[in-house]
């Protein structure tokens, strides 16, 4: 029953030229959650972004994901590593290869009552560089492992959109 429903699908896909297929948010978070934590030492601090939490915002095209920030060798006035909660932005890149990407990450938030605005400010600019270069050549999704139709057709992909529904991946298989 699967065969001749992927066949279908195959004929009828180039027949229009194009193909759709949609990365559900769930199979992104859990793909995305491989990734963390994320470790990084400068000369004077660490960083560790753990436990993303991802949101897709269609509207403005946005991968935006939530995530626990600790800085180990800074302590508050109880000794515990100074701890945050990081929003950071992105746009979605792909590759003929069937990578995607997150690119122009951008943090836009910091919540922490340890961590004073001086310190924040700082930070904002650590973390754009940090994650940037980070998933410089990471991708957070690989369709080139991918099977059947959608495996097959990873160099025609014309397109990468966020939708309510997750990641649409448009090819051009015509």
């Amino acid at each position: 029953m699967r065969l001749p429903a992927l066949l279908f699908l195959a004929l009828t896909s180039l027949y229009a030229g194009e193909y759709n297929y949609v990365i559900a948010e769930p199979l992104l978070q859990e793909r995305m959650q491989k990734e963390f934590p994320i470790e990084h030492k400068t000369m004077l601090l660490t960083f560790r972004v753990s436990n993303p939490k991802l949101h897709l915002d269609g509207d403005r095209q946005r991968l935006d994901f939530r995530g626990d920030l600790k800085i180990p060798n800074i302590t508050d006035t109880q000794g515990r590593a100074v701890s945050a909660v990081v929003n950071v932005t992105s746009r979605i890149a792909y590759s003929k290869g069937g990578n995607l990407y997150l690119r122009k990450i951008k943090v836009i938030d910091i919540k922490s009552r340890s961590i004073s605005a001086e310190m924040k400010s700082m930070l904002y600019t650590t973390m754009d560089k940090l994650l940037n270069e980070y998933f410089k050549t990471r991708p957070v999704y690989s369709l080139s492992k991918e099977k059947g139709v959608v495996g097959a057709a990873v160099k025609t992909i014309e397109n990468v959109v966020i939708v309510k529904e997750g990641v649409k991946i448009i090819f051009n298989v015509g």
